[in-house]
């Protein structure tokens, strides 16, 4: 892996932004007794990256992560754990999703998106 040197936005040479963070829990199955039998935990992020002159190297892109798990009512603690727990792999695993799309991104890779927006914008201009 490369390596990362995190500045100021000012002095950096691409900026990741990671916007829109949300987390939700919902209950997707019902017992007879209407009581959540099962949760989903949902965790989306909207990330893009810029360079400093504003040249888009990757558009927006919206990352989910959802896990299922089932509830007992009667191991409440337990299950509260065991949420808290998924809800850090939900976290790492958008991270990793973020990772994955950032690899792509060696110096010739940002060359030629560089040479193809001065390409577009030329043709634009006539």
């Amino acid at each position: 892996m490369g390596k990362i040197d995190v500045r100021e936005p000012e002095q950096a040479d691409y900026i990741l932004r990671l916007r829109g963070f949300r987390q939700d829990r919902r209950a997707s199955a019902i017992t007879v007794q209407a009581a959540a039998a099962e949760y989903t935990l949902r965790q989306t992020v909207d990330m893009d990256v810029l360079t400093r002159d504003d040249l888009p190297l990757i558009a927006e892109t919206r990352l989910n992560s959802s896990e299922t798990y089932r509830y007992d009512e009667t191991n409440v603690l337990a299950k509260q754990r065991e949420e808290e727990e998924l809800r850090q792999q939900l976290y790492d695993r958008l991270a990793q999703q973020i990772i994955f799309r950032l690899a792509p991104l060696t110096d010739s890779r940002v060359t030629q998106l560089r040479e193809q927006a001065v390409k577009d914008q030329e043709q634009d201009t006539r």
